[in-house]
């Protein structure tokens, strides 16, 4: 109450009413700040309670599934040919590149730019198909998400 009449006092227009008798301009912005509070407490509410009640394995899964989506997007080719070889997306890979590294997981797609993508256990790789010296299936292709 003391609110609604800080706002009447501090507008010079309060008393210039726009629906009538019985709203003033403060009352209207007064009741548009607190709808907004309102909505957004009730959103940050029910994002933490789904967030909550969610396992460890299912929030992973919905992470990995968001990230083989987006991989999916910024690698758009199912397919990718090195050392005579075509591996299709879904196929499980070992790639060695030209810094040593190595890493196993399963090939996501190719960018136009020939870079590759690799999601393994923990990360997800990509590098550009120069700078790779061996790529080796390990598996067939399995069902990507």
């Amino acid at each position: 109450m003391q609110l609604i009449q800080w706002l009447r006092q501090s507008m010079p227009f309060s008393e210039s009413y726009i629906f009538g008798e019985y709203l003033s301009l403060g009352d209207v912005i007064l009741a548009t700040l607190l709808a907004v509070f309102g909505v957004w407490i009730v959103r940050v509410i029910r994002t933490t309670f789904a967030v909550i009640s969610l396992t460890p394995d299912e929030f992973r899964e919905r992470q990995i599934i968001k990230i083989a989506e987006r991989c999916h997007v910024m690698f758009p080719n199912t397919s990718v040919e090195f050392g005579g070889k075509t591996f299709i997306r879904g196929t499980i890979i070992r790639v060695t590149t030209r810094a040593n590294t190595t890493f196993e997981g399963v090939f996501m797609g190719r960018s136009d730019n020939d870079v590759i993508c690799v999601m393994t256990k923990i990360q997800v790789a990509a590098d550009i198909l120069d700078n790779i010296l061996e790529i080796i299936a390990i598996d067939e292709p399995q069902e990507t998400l």
